[in-house]
């Protein structure tokens, strides 16, 4: 009886383990190249996903799904229909200045908060 018990609970954990819901199901907007929102997003081809690639570099990463409304070829309906797929974690983030406080302490590093 044990071993019955033991080898469903091995077929379980392998069912649940190799199904496709545990696959990569979300993008980050914001470090995603081309090849990737193509491949992820339902309705983005090679042309769109450049033009996604394109308008970050041009104006910075992707805060919402308004955001990637804005897009040339992208409309409202496009964005919501993937709004489950996209992250907008990685932020690009501007290099911080360096001021430095005390000339004599050159380890001591003042950042501007934003």
């Amino acid at each position: 009886m044990m071993r019955v018990l033991i080898l469903l609970c091995r077929v379980f954990m392998m069912a649940v383990f190799l199904s496709p819901s545990w696959a990569a199901t979300t993008v980050d907007m914001n470090v995603a190249d081309a090849a990737q929102l193509d491949a992820m997003l339902d309705g983005v081809g090679a042309k769109k996903a450049q033009l996604l690639v394109e308008w970050r570099q041009a104006h910075g990463a992707f805060r919402s799904v308004e955001d990637v409304a804005k897009v040339k070829g992208f409309g409202i309906a496009l964005a919501q229909r993937n709004k489950d797929k996209m992250l907008f974690g990685a932020k690009v983030a501007a290099p911080a200045a360096h001021n430095y406080a005390d000339k004599s302490d050159k380890h001591t590093l003042i950042v501007p908060l934003r």
